[in-house]
């Protein structure tokens, strides 16, 4: 008897001035309970959600605990994710691996099959053996203004009652957006402290924080991505008390013992000096552990003609961006204005598929394979990813598209010439 399957497969389209990082699950974001909206058909971003936490939905059917007999103890039975692929189905949790999930649509009598793959491990093994979800989004973690995601390879939190953002295992961990002080750098180079950020008016939720008026019009956001914590800073509004001079934004970086920062080229950032690129934290035997991106600067509404690479000053005061005060006497039009780093696990390893294209004509392909079982019919195939542009890229240059054999979805233009999502 014919089985129908639905897989999930993924193939990313890039450019060469993109960093593309595949997500843990290859459905898009996924809610349960009070917010229900399984695997969208749709080419657009899903909204960051600052607002909400999203709890997995435990399916406690008859057929689903029949299903998983033998599994009763392991911590994730009957428990769907926010990234699973129906509604109204369960997970065959002892027939998961490190990169697939499979599932099976209620009341089909086990016809009707989900098998949910990704490029990356989407599990990890628990001290007992149990295949466990890498969890990327935040969760309340039980201290008062606490939120962290810790099922992942480098854990994140955003704390804010002591004012910090952070990533890492314990002995290396790396707590940046700490004590954050606001500067005005004056044109015969005093500095006076425009004050500590504030950070009592936040939301939170599944994809991070977002500070409203940390220093009286200027807002802080951090979004979380696996491994990863990006921080944007938006200056609302014309400044021009201080366009004559400099704003900056004063990081008191805190790291475990063994840990220290160096720009790309090698320098401490203990050293008195003005940088402009990656600065990178170093374990002690001198590994790569965590990278800071270049900071950028851009007017949102008009960022193309508008990005321009910042300075990073480093030296025993802390780590400062600098922002030239042209950026702030601009007509209303203009802001907000957007300071843009990003904090993530470093990695040597080759990103798969990665291609460089001058012309922006080749593209990036991922390969993920979902086997199809004998006697089954493959009736829908779906597909997500995250794509992370910076450091000058276009978000709206990139494109993506999904290949299965000759098929492919959605038709579009060859090149990047222009962007289809």
């Amino acid at each position: 008897m014919n089985k129908s399957l639905i897989l999930a497969a993924l193939i990313l389209f890039c450019s060469n001035a993109v960093r593309v990082s595949a997500q843990q699950s290859l459905m898009q974001k996924a809610t349960y309970g009070e917010h229900t909206a399984h695997a969208l058909n749709a080419t657009n971003a899903v909204p960051a959600n600052y607002t909400w936490f999203t709890a997995p939905f435990k399916n406690n059917s008859a057929e689903a605990i029949a299903a998983n007999a033998g599994y009763a103890q392991h911590p994730e039975v009957n428990l769907l994710f926010a990234e699973t692929p129906c509604d109204n189905c369960y997970e065959l949790v002892g027939k998961r691996t490190e990169t697939s999930k499979t599932f099976i649509k209620e009341g089909t009598a086990g016809k009707d099959i989900m098998q949910q793959t990704s490029t990356m491990p989407m599990h990890y093994r628990d001290a007992a053996g149990n295949w466990r979800t890498i969890k990327t989004h935040l969760q309340p973690a039980g201290t008062a203004g606490v939120f962290a995601a810790n099922e992942q390879e480098a854990p994140v939190s955003v704390n804010t009652a002591g004012m910090f953002a952070s990533i890492g295992k314990t002995g290396q961990n790396f707590e940046f957006n700490h004590g954050l002080e606001l500067i005005y750098a004056k044109p015969d180079g005093t500095q006076v402290s425009l004050g500590t950020a504030d950070w009592t008016h936040y939301t939170a939720g599944d994809d991070g924080v977002y500070v409203t008026n940390a220093w009286p019009g200027i807002d802080i956001e951090m979004s979380v991505i696996r491994n990863a914590i990006k921080t944007n800073f938006y200056i609302n509004h014309a400044m021009p008390a201080y366009a004559d001079g400099k704003l900056l934004v004063r990081d008191h970086l805190v790291m475990d013992n063994g840990l220290s920062a160096y720009t790309s080229e090698g320098a401490s950032a203990s050293t008195e000096a003005d940088f402009t690129g990656n600065l990178e934290i170093h374990n002690t035997s001198g590994a790569i552990v965590y990278g800071i991106s270049a900071a950028t600067v851009y007017e949102k509404n008009n960022f193309k003609a508008t990005l321009a690479m910042l300075q990073y000053h480093t030296g025993s005061k802390g780590l400062d961006i600098a922002l030239p005060g042209s950026y702030l006497n601009r007509a209303a039009s203009s802001y907000p204005v957007v300071i843009d780093p990003l904090v993530s696990l470093a990695t040597s390893s080759a990103v798969t598929g990665s291609t460089y294209s001058a012309a922006w004509t080749v593209g990036c392909p991922y390969l993920n394979p979902a086997t199809v079982p004998a006697n089954v019919t493959v009736t829908d195939i779906q597909f997500s990813f995250t794509y992370k542009a910076q450091g000058g890229a276009w978000l709206e240059e990139g494109a993506s598209d999904f290949n299965l054999s000759t098929c492919r979805s959605p038709t579009g233009p060859t090149g990047l010439t222009g962007s289809y999502w």
